[in-house]
């Protein structure tokens, strides 16, 4: 056991030497970390990147500031803004809208999920898009609403700004 031990240590340190020459930074089989010298390198040009990055937050403060203060100005006009909910969109900048097909196909669901804010708020205003002899109902996460109204829901969706 001692010498396959012996024989890994040395065959770690033949794998992770490497000449003064190369490009890639040496590594020391012991510890894993790099060599002092290139420690130096690296931390030198760490700490100017985060200098460079301290003196760019005031600027980008002010910047965001002055978007939200735009924003205040024109919330009035987005209808989006005003409303108690939020449809967020998916990774691939669709509404999350889909529809399902359960029972064999015989029972057909449009659900929206991705929502926050008052799923309550969201229900009445799909209940009054779609019927009130429409049965809506919030589930954990998702509002189901019977029959095939995809694309009804994501055109409304879209003209509220979502």
């Amino acid at each position: 056991r001692k010498q396959q031990s012996e024989l890994n240590s040395q065959m770690l340190r033949r794998l992770f030497a490497v000449s003064r020459s190369a490009a890639r930074p040496h590594i020391s089989a012991s510890s894993g970390s790099l060599s002092r010298p290139l420690r130096r390198v690296f931390s030198s040009s760490f700490s100017k990147q985060a200098q460079d990055q301290h003196e760019e937050k005031p600027q980008q403060q002010q910047q965001h500031q002055q978007q939200q203060q735009q924003q205040q100005e024109q919330g009035d006009d987005d209808p989006a803004l005003r409303l108690p909910y939020v449809v967020e969109r998916t990774a691939s900048a669709q509404l999350p809208v889909y529809t399902d097909y359960r029972n064999g196909g015989s029972r057909k669901l449009t659900i929206v999920r991705k929502f926050r804010g008052s799923a309550v708020a969201l229900r009445h205003h799909l209940q009054q898009l779609v019927g009130e002899d429409v049965p809506v109902e919030i589930r954990q996460g998702r509002i189901e609403i019977k029959g095939l109204r995809t694309q009804q829901v994501k055109q409304w969706l879209e003209e509220q700004g979502f």
